[in-house]
């Protein structure tokens, strides 16, 4: 019995022995895990904070480099590779938001400072790449960004020391809990079932931690899926236009190339690039977003009219372009120009509001002499030019003559340039004269050109350029400035009369230019006659009239040119002050063969009586002319009949004593214009005019 008690009992202190044991192992190895735990804490405490930090002032620098390399022409890096690294910088400095990261920014106010002025360059670098793509925005940007080195630098150091610190407090944390577990060795064989106890409650807090871990490795998932949604999105929009989803000019260049390597295999490429006529005027009277949704449908009609394996894209602004393969014939290339000039002129309905516009487009068919991508793109814009300069609404069929057209135009333009910097302007003088004072009242300065190969340029050829290129406001302030200095020499009762070009009108420095030249030249603003032309009236009422009142609170005096053509509206007359309208030299041409043109003479004469203006009729080449417009009761004529412009050095005859009567003395016939003194009384020179 005993025996037996003594078995069990030697049975009972092995088993308690091997507890023991096996808790002195256990509590070894669980000593070695804490070692090894406390190492692993260590690189973590001291990497997880100071590796956040670090990896954003590496971001930032990387952001740094890629827009230096951007702009290095032919890097290979452009504005889009730029956008993605602003992007991560951007993500990156959400993050400071929240987490340990955030509660240790929170602590201090220099760091602080810097995430905010981390910020801020993220705002501002997103500004700057969000606005318009102006040559120096990279510049800004790479500015904008070098200042945040040394304060990313500051960051990630105390970064550092932070995690430092952390792993200090936990080392000495770990320790103590080291020297507890020893301490707790001696007590084990008393509280065996504590233990275990224990152990099974560290197990359920390992499955907590293993539940939580899961939880953040989905977390990471979900973000790492956002991250690549976001860089799909990136790359989308460097590629497509992002209000209607065509691909941008990028994108639509690659398919054009792709298209001409594939030339080979079949099927003919031709390429469109078509303009929205009126697209301005939407913006302007509807607004903006009206201009968004008409852009946005215009691209569904485009998509409307294509085929399937055809490309629409939208270059920029209301420019867009079609790539037609297999087109074959140019003819098929016009039936679709023609298509989708009739479906853009159909009204678009934006919003309750209704839109007309319409399109022009230029056509381009690839040929073994257009085989390249740009010669194609040029060729097309070159088509598109000739076809909104025949009027618009229309297409037009590159060819090879306009390529010689449009060098020829840009030489002129070159000319052009060279004539303003290198004063080879000249002004010429036509006179006015008086019908009832039978005097020369005044001349009309007018703008001449000579240049030193094709001789004197008409007006018609270079003044219209002269207003595409902005260069006629220079011009004009230049001819203003001429014509004054030259009329102040001329006797008190003379005057000038300047014409204004619409763009020079609408310009914002005009009545400070005017003021100028009469202060400068010391004429009298009542001795200066500006002419105006309706079509410099069309837009922006009130400030037309703001300008005109300006003008003539200068003392000068305002003329409505081209009376009669164009946008004539008798509102004008109503709403903005004028002293004298001009009748057009198309009605006089007519006016003794064509009873609509007298008629139209003398409402127009009628009509200035009734107001108080004074006449001036243009283009007068005959006697009959003339006597009608006399008996019609017209105030001023000039033309051919009287003198052609001529240089300010060869009217001086015009102010010698006599020479400003135009008739015979005494008071003219009642029943008509007594006729023109041939001899005698005329100047030299003039006689021979009308002879």
């Amino acid at each position: 019995m005993k025996a037996a008690q003594a078995k069990r009992s030697r049975l009972l202190k092995q088993g308690l022995l091997g507890l023991v044991l096996s808790l002195a192992l256990a509590a070894a190895y669980t000593s070695s895990l804490i070692v090894q735990r406390q190492q692993k804490l260590r690189e973590v405490s001291r990497y997880s904070l100071t590796w956040f930090a670090s990896q954003a002032a590496l971001e930032v620098s990387q952001l740094q480099g890629v827009t230096a390399e951007a702009l290095v022409p032919g890097s290979g890096t452009n504005e889009a590779d730029v956008q993605l690294w602003l992007d991560i910088v951007m993500n990156r400095a959400q993050l400071f938001e929240s987490g340990q990261v955030a509660e240790f920014v929170a602590a201090s106010a220099e760091l602080r400072a810097i995430v905010a002025e981390l910020r801020r360059a993220v705002h501002d670098g997103r500004a700057i790449m969000e606005g318009p793509a102006t040559p120096g925005r990279l510049r800004r940007l790479l500015a904008l960004f070098e200042e945040l080195n040394a304060p990313m630098s500051r960051l990630a150091s105390a970064a550092n020391t932070r995690g430092g610190v952390l792993v200090a407090k936990d080392q000495r944390q770990l320790g103590n809990l080291h020297w507890l577990f020893a301490a707790i060795l001696g007590a084990l064989t008393l509280c065996a079932f504590s233990l275990i106890g224990a152990l099974l409650w560290h197990n359920h807090l390992l499955a907590q931690a293993r539940e939580k871990v899961e939880q953040q490795n989905r977390t990471l998932k979900k973000r790492d899926g956002e991250l690549l949604s976001q860089n799909a999105r990136i790359v989308f929009l460097a590629h497509h236009d992002a209000l209607t989803g065509l691909p941008n000019r990028l994108m639509f260049h690659e398919r054009l190339k792709e298209a001409l390597s594939q030339e080979g295999q079949g099927g003919g490429i031709a390429l469109l690039c078509l303009d929205l006529d009126r697209f301005k005027q939407v913006n302007d009277t509807l607004g903006h977003p009206a201009g968004d949704m008409l852009l946005q449908a215009v691209a569904g009609r485009l998509l409307g009219c294509v085929r399937d394996g055809d490309v629409v894209a939208r270059l920029g602004g209301d420019e867009f372009a079609v790539l037609q393969r297999g087109a074959g014939p140019a003819e098929h290339a016009s039936g679709l120009a023609q298509r989708i000039v009739e479906t853009l002129g159909t009204p678009f309905e934006l919003g309750g509001d209704q839109a007309v516009i319409g399109a022009s487009v230029g056509i381009a068919v690839a040929t073994s002499a257009l085989c390249s991508a740009d010669m194609l793109l040029r060729s097309a814009d070159l088509a598109l030019y000739r076809a909104k300069a025949d009027g618009r609404g229309s297409f037009c069929l590159f060819e090879s003559s306009m390529d010689e057209q449009m060098r020829a135009r840009r030489a002129i333009e070159c000319d052009l340039r060279e004539a303003l910097a290198g004063n080879r302007f000249t002004v010429f003088y036509q006179p006015v004269f008086h019908l009832r004072k039978q005097r020369v009242s005044g001349f009309e300065a007018l703008l001449r050109w000579r240049h030193p190969d094709r001789g004197l340029v008409s007006p018609a050829e270079f003044i219209p350029l002269a207003e595409e290129l902005g260069l006629i406001v220079p011009v004009g302030a230049w001819v203003l400035a001429q014509a004054c200095a030259e009329a102040a020499t001329w006797p008190e009762e003379i005057r000038v009369a300047v014409n204004l070009s619409p763009v020079q009108f609408h310009s914002p420095g005009l009545v400070a230019t005017v003021r100028r030249a009469l202060q400068a030249s010391g004429l009298p603003a009542h001795r200066l006659e500006l002419e105006i032309t309706e079509s410099a009236l069309l837009q922006n009422s009130k400030t037309v009239l703001a300008t005109l009142h300006e003008l003539r609170a200068l003392g000068l005096r305002t003329a409505l040119d081209d009376f009669g053509t164009g946008y004539s509206s008798l509102s004008y007359l109503r709403s903005f002050p004028f002293d004298k309208l001009k009748i057009d030299q198309s009605f006089v041409r007519e006016v003794m063969h064509r009873p609509d043109c007298r008629a139209i003479v003398r409402s127009v004469l009628g009509l200035s009586r009734e107001l108080g203006m004074t006449t001036t009729a243009e283009g007068v080449e005959r006697e009959d002319q003339l006597d009608q417009l006399f008996r019609d009761g017209c105030t001023e004529v000039q033309g051919f009949l009287f003198d052609r412009p001529r240089p300010a050095a060869d009217i001086r005859h015009w102010f010698a004593p006599g020479a400003n009567w135009m008739v015979a003395a005494g008071e003219p016939d009642p029943a008509g214009f007594p006729g023109i003194q041939k001899a005698g009384r005329w100047p030299a020179g003039a006689a021979a005019s009308l002879q």
